[in-house]
């Protein structure tokens, strides 16, 4: 969901719910230029949110639902990111039951990647990495433990699992779908040269990040 507030990119960016009620009170927000009555728009936000929940309800079909779902910030930072990564993002989403992540970055624009380069956040420059592709190539995660964000990577080697483990699924999926016949495999920022020996061979470890390679 994307709101009309001033980034470092377009001059949009998602904001968080707490935000959403500070700075909108007119009763109508602007949405890529179409007017959307407040009320509904909280009650699509609530139902997309990310929180760790017992049991919460698809308020469409009334079924029981998987305790982790992406927040409407994740669906928005997937927004402008490969068809292949959307459909892998949801399906690991949905298949966790231990631990919550949110999709923090998709496609970053010049200034958010030559940040990240200056910060040690990433080896490249724009446009070199695969988050400058258009649509984006990599996407960063973020898990969570106990609802709060955690940087400790026996979660993202957890996560790394269970992307590797579904990618096939996803990628059947895919080319289903779109007709795409390509190869693709998934690299991880923990396995760069997939060798299966992780973490302990490179000297650039970036466990949040996930990225299609064409094969």
């Amino acid at each position: 969901m994307i709101w009309s507030i001033k980034s470092g990119c377009s001059g949009t960016a998602a904001v968080s719910k707490k935000d959403f009620f500070k700075k909108f009170k007119s009763g109508v927000v602007i949405e890529n230029g179409t007017v959307y009555d407040v009320a509904k728009l909280v009650k699509r936000y609530r139902i997309t949110r990310t929180t760790k929940r017992k049991y919460p309800i698809n308020t469409t079909t009334g079924d029981k639902m998987n305790k982790f779902y992406l927040s409407s910030r994740s669906v928005n930072n997937l927004q402008e990111s490969h068809r292949l990564l959307r459909i892998l993002a949801n399906m690991a989403i949905a298949a966790t039951s231990h631990i919550d992540f949110g999709v923090v970055t998709g496609y970053r624009c010049k200034n958010d990647q030559n940040y990240a380069y200056y910060k040690n956040k990433s080896k490249v420059k724009f446009p070199n990495s695969k988050h400058n592709k258009t649509p984006s190539e990599a996407i960063d995660v973020l898990a969570y433990k106990n609802r709060k964000p955690t940087y400790d990577m026996k979660y993202y080697i957890y996560l790394a699992g269970l992307f590797d483990g579904l990618f096939e699924i996803a990628l059947k999926m895919y080319r289903e779908e779109t007709n795409d016949l390509r190869d693709y495999v998934l690299r991880w920022g923990g396995n760069w040269d997939q060798d299966g020996e992780l973490l302990t061979d490179q000297k650039f470890d970036d466990g949040m990040h996930f990225e299609i390679v064409r094969g």
